[in-house]
């Protein structure tokens, strides 16, 4: 089953948490332990050497009643499981417990090992040897502290129990405590730190899931049902805005892409619409052609023939005018069909653009048309049939003329864009494109001129363009007119494309 990306960083970063806390708790623990164990050795050993000194006194007196019954009153603690005082070879002299009094102890007893150990007595010890931590056949641990009772001048001195001076030890105090409460201690701090530390990392895990989730898998989601409807053919799906980390970037840069492929779409759809279009335009007017031609000849002939008040004459005159508009008609289904390569030589589209104005302006038409062009030249050259071009730009213009036909203006603008295509925008003051209508603009025979018109201006300037590898553009519907912009690639047709073109024509 697959996890989400929210599950597996929640996973992970919950592993590294976990991981941290417990190295943390695992040193604070120890840490403490040691501490705790230092504290408690330190403890015996202060507790060791007041007894040894409390002890003195009866010992110099040799009153071992005083003695018995110190060892005993300190031994009865609740931690402390036995006081032993040791001679020189090892027999218990004095003990807490009445049951170790004159039993000798091994000399591999714990107690005796610090002095014993190396075989020979030791006459300093070392202070690491005074300390033993031990657990027992139960797993419970203890803690032994030894404090050796050396010999003083009062101890070779005194008259009831001498010792020669040449005895360095006496003895040796030994102490045993139950380390039980002290691991039990330890115990409770490992399960309060374990659930502490299981607590934090489910609230840190729950808190980063919340977190994740909103902030990448929702986001994350959105790309997935983004993907899957452009897959599925839907090009309008937009993904809405998720911010400005790189996913929102990623989210925009999808809904570039599918602009752009819509685009392209339409713009493949178009050209196979028109290609066919052309194809089927191109038998219709080679067949209608020559009949028509013929019908207009003796139309013409008869209407020649005829005296004015012929009562055949007005009908001659509408088979003639009739048939003129179907030729041109017929004509332009030629040209639109006609599938002569682009004849490329270097030059400016600014000429190319100020020559179609100034065969425009010769026409008594646009009188009432005003045009509005820059003045800057910084384009680069491309490579262009100047001729088609200025066909583009003409039916553009024959357009905003129709479409304002008291009079107007007509704004032509030329830019280089960023990604190296030449802009030419054409906008009239007209009324515009409507909304429902925009897609439909280059379909061969689309007109809103009735029968002032044959639909296929729009068609023949996406066609030219097409050829030099550009594209048309509709401006916005807002722009208080109609806008059409002319793509132009800076490299345009090579003259290899142009030959391809011209040998694969019809």
């Amino acid at each position: 089953m697959p996890r989400s990306i929210a599950f597996k960083l929640v996973l992970g970063i919950g592993a590294i948490v976990a991981l941290f806390l417990g190295t943390c708790a695992y040193l604070n623990i120890s840490h403490g332990e040691d501490a705790l164990i230092e504290e408690t050795v330190q403890g015996g050993r202060l507790l060791t050497d007041s007894v040894r000194r409390g002890l003195r006194y009866a010992m110099l007196r040799d009153d071992r009643d005083a003695v018995t019954h110190a060892l005993k009153s300190i031994g009865g603690r609740d931690d402390l499981e036995g006081i032993r005082i040791f001679n020189k070879n090892g027999r218990i002299m004095f003990s807490s417990r009445e049951t170790d009094l004159d039993r000798k102890v091994d000399r591999d007893a714990r107690a005796c090992i610090g002095c014993h150990g190396s075989g020979r007595p030791v006459e300093v010890l070392d202070p690491d040897s005074l300390t033993d931590i031990y657990a027992d056949s139960k797993g419970s641990r203890h803690l032994q502290l030894i404090d050796p009772i050396y010999n003083e001048p009062e101890c070779s001195r005194a008259p009831c129990h001498v010792h020669p001076p040449s005895q360095k030890v006496l003895g040796v105090l030994d102490l045993q405590m139950s380390l039980a409460r002290f691991d039990a201690g330890i115990n409770r701090t490992r399960v309060r730190q374990f659930i502490f530390s299981l607590t934090l990392i489910s609230m840190l895990s729950l808190l980063l899931y919340l977190v994740i989730h909103r902030m990448v898998s929702r986001p994350i989601r959105s790309l997935l049902e983004g993907t899957r409807r452009v897959a599925d053919g839907d090009l309008e799906h937009r993904i809405p805005p998720l911010g400005n980390d790189e996913i929102g970037k990623l989210a925009d840069s999808f809904n570039r892409m599918t602009a752009r492929l819509g685009e392209g779409r339409d713009q493949l759809m178009q050209s196979e619409k028109l290609a066919s279009l052309g194809k089927l335009s191109a038998g219709v007017a080679h067949e209608l052609n020559n009949p028509l031609t013929s019908i207009l000849v003796f139309a013409s002939s008869m209407l020649n023939k005829t005296t004015p008040d012929d009562p055949n004459r007005e009908g001659l005159e509408v088979i003639v005018k009739e048939g003129q508009r179907c030729r041109e008609v017929i004509a332009g289904l030629l040209d639109f069909a006609r599938r002569t390569p682009p004849s490329i030589r270097e030059g400016h589209i600014e000429e190319v653009v100020e020559a179609s104005v100034a065969i425009a302006r010769r026409q008594k038409a646009f009188d009432r048309i005003d045009f509005n062009i820059p003045d800057s030249r910084d384009l680069p050259v491309l490579p262009m049939d100047q001729g088609q071009l200025q066909q583009v730009f003409l039916n553009l213009f024959v357009n905003s003329l129709d479409a304002m036909p008291e009079g107007g203006s007509i704004h032509i603008d030329w830019r280089l864009a960023d990604d190296g295509f030449v802009e030419v925008n054409v906008r009239d003051t007209g009324p515009g494109i409507p909304e429902d209508i925009r897609g439909n603009v280059f379909e061969p025979f689309f007109s809103t001129k009735g029968h002032q018109g044959t639909g296929l201006g729009l068609s023949i300037v996406w066609g030219i363009v097409e050829k030099h590898g550009g594209t048309v553009l509709i401006g916005p519907d807002n722009c208080n007119g109609a806008s059409f912009t002319i793509r132009l690639p800076a490299g345009g047709l090579t003259p290899a494309e142009t030959a391809d073109d011209a040998n694969s024509g019809d």
